[in-house]
């Protein structure tokens, strides 16, 4: 296919991709054609170009704008769709839409979304000049260039400027910084932000840098609709912020149910004029199985964590939390809940995971909290990275040495320096003391509070035990150390309990938290809310999942779904709920057991035998 060159029509831009409607040479009708943004192409474009093309097969049917072909144009990669006559949709520029009219769009959008979903993607991406609003109203979805086919997928701690996607939309959990995966309902929420802009002509948040980008979708509440729209219904508000809920679990989870809430509006609008106010969600069951991530039975641990914090971010007096328990108790799960507290306060939380395998490679948990906090920096602007170098530079000085090998961004950041002199065992400590401490205060010194979290430290080796015994016993201002272990892998001589007994020792404020697997009715209600259901109605499946898994969360989880994949637990159409039948149940427990690490097998092969 050769596109007449003369003809390219502009229809959206950003920094990466430009869409164009063109005609093809000896051809009728026209299509649209994606390309690089630039010229050359960055490797973004070119990325996302072959990414979209590799997904054509999924992306038939009403709802998207299918890729035909993958082509070069005057020298340059380009996409060539599908073209139905739709323009992309322009909130921004054009002004608010009236009320019918944005109610039948975005209807079209939220069935459009559906249909995507059930193909089993996640766009990721989704904005105003991603939606294709034809005459009718119809719309198509374009932009798959970052989307998954995972059902859900975790997105790592990053510099805000690196995160794939478009940080005006962008869902809290699709930061990285809620504790949270990524499924479908991430959608859902930048669909929202499309609806707030539709409606008023302007997003829920503006921001400059992208920082702030995050700490508004994680922190700050959406302001009203209402004083910005005029006469708009209370129910149609409702939707919307139910979409722009920060906890994936609050929003809509289906966009179906959210396509059945904006149909029902539009019918009563388009017959009375007036849209009175209803129930949200009627509709709103999903047929496949989403396992609820908020915690159950952990409010008081959870809450104990966040007053640490913010006793050490108000007074300034660094303590410690460790939390323990047996494997798949949520000991991680439960201290990254402080990473939302810790966005909202503008804090630094930094974090490092021991290995069972690098046991002896000392130091190298304390080199990843280096690396990861490096590589943050890294992805700042030009000049904001510039100038954690030249402070970074100021506060090491020579003592950087001794961080250079742990930490290799480090280098990448600050340039290489004079290799380290050999040094004994006990030297080294103190450098490594020295030049750790004078590294997180350069960030407290700019008012930053700061929360050290150490996962797995019943695999700590003993240098880093006695670094971290050394470091608090006089301790810098405003760090809380958190930490995660198994505490049936330790016996009283662990370096771990040295390190304990000595910072008691030193009257330095430490508080130890236990889990315990999950009573019986906080499994009742994690079970009630995965199939949407009531715990009384649930009880029978409750207590065969108690039974198997003696209430432990992970094992819980696990079992759960290995339900629902061998059919035993099915979503039933007709009437809309979950059924299950579990007469077949007896060998799914110890089917799981193959596919568990050792030290998970005790509590599963225990309980698989009843």
């Amino acid at each position: 296919m050769q596109l007449d060159g003369d003809s390219l029509d502009p229809l959206r831009q950003d920094e990466t991709l430009a869409l164009y409607r063109a005609r093809l040479q000896d051809q009728p009708g026209t299509v649209l054609v994606l390309m690089p943004a630039t010229n050359p192409a960055s490797p973004a474009a070119r990325h996302r170009l072959a990414h979209e093309y590799a997904l054509a097969p999924q992306l038939g049917g009403d709802w998207a704008a299918q890729p035909l072909a993958s082509i070069v144009h005057a020298g340059q990669p380009a996409l060539l769709l599908a073209d139905a006559g739709g323009t992309p949709l322009a909130p921004a520029t054009t002004g608010p839409l009236p009320l019918a009219r944005f109610l039948h769009v975005a209807q079209a959008a939220a069935t459009a979304i559906g249909a995507m979903h059930a193909q089993g993607l996640i766009h990721k991406d989704i904005r105003p000049p991603h939606l294709l609003v034809e005459p009718e109203c119809r719309v198509r979805l374009t932009g798959f260039g970052i989307a998954s086919q995972a059902r859900r997928e975790q997105q790592a701690l990053a510099a805000p400027e690196s995160i794939a996607g478009t940080l005006a939309y962008m869902a809290p959990e699709q930061t990285g910084r809620m504790n949270r995966s990524v499924d479908t309902r991430a959608d859902l929420y930048a669909l929202g932000v499309t609806f707030y802009e539709m409606l008023s002509g302007m997003r829920p948040f503006e921001a400059k840098e992208p920082l702030e980008w995050v700490h508004c979708h994680v922190a700050r509440p959406p302001p009203s609709l209402a004083p910005l729209v005029r006469g708009l219904p209370a129910a149609v508000e409702a939707i919307v912020m139910k979409l722009l809920a920060k906890p994936a679990e609050a929003r809509y989870q289906t966009a179906a149910g959210l396509a059945a809430d904006l149909g029902r509006c539009r019918l009563q609008f388009e017959a009375s004029g007036a849209i009175p106010p209803f129930v949200l969600g009627t509709e709103d069951i999903p047929d496949r199985l989403i396992l609820p991530e908020r915690l159950y039975g952990r409010e008081a641990e959870t809450r104990a964590i966040a007053t640490a914090f913010e006793a050490t971010a108000a007074t300034g007096q660094s303590r410690a939390v460790l939390i323990s328990g047996y494997s798949g108790t949520g000991k991680s799960v439960i201290a990254n809940e402080l990473r939302p507290a810790v966005m909202r306060d503008r804090g630094i939380m930094a974090s490092g995971k021991a290995e069972q395998f690098h046991r002896d490679t000392p130091y190298a948990t304390l080199g990843e909290v280096l690396q990861n906090i490096t590589e943050r920096v890294l992805g700042t602007p030009a000049a904001e990275r510039e100038r954690w170098r030249q402070v970074m530079r100021s506060a090491l000085g020579e003592a950087v040495a001794v961080l250079l090998p742990l930490a290799p961004a480090l280098a990448t950041l600050l340039g290489e320096s004079a290799a380290a002199q050999i040094l004994s065992q006990r030297e080294l400590e103190a450098r490594l003391r020295f030049a750790f401490r004078s590294f997180i205060e350069i960030f407290i010194d700019a008012g930053y509070p700061f929360v050290l979290f150490i996962d797995d430290m019943q695999w700590l080796d003993a240098a880093t035990c006695s670094l971290l015994a050394s470091l608090f016993a006089d301790p810098p201002r405003s760090v809380l150390l958190l930490g995660a272990y198994r505490s049936n892998e330790m016996d009283d001589g662990h370096p771990l309990r040295h390190m304990v007994r000595s910072l008691r020792a030193t009257g330095f404020p430490l508080q130890e938290i236990r889990l315990d697997h999950l009573a019986f009715g906080d499994l009742a209600g994690f079970v009630a809310d995965a199939l949407r259901t009531t715990p009384e109605d649930a009880a029978p499946l409750v207590r065969l999942v108690h039974e198997k898994t003696a209430g432990n969360p992970f094992f819980a989880s696990q079992f759960l779904t290995a339900l629902v994949d061998e059919g035993l637990v099915a979503f039933d159409h007709a009437a809309r709920a979950w059924r299950w039948d579990l007469a077949g149940e007896e060998g799914v427990a110890g089917r799981l057991l193959v596919h568990q690490p050792d030290e998970r097998r005790g509590i599963l092969g225990r309980r698989a035998q009843r």
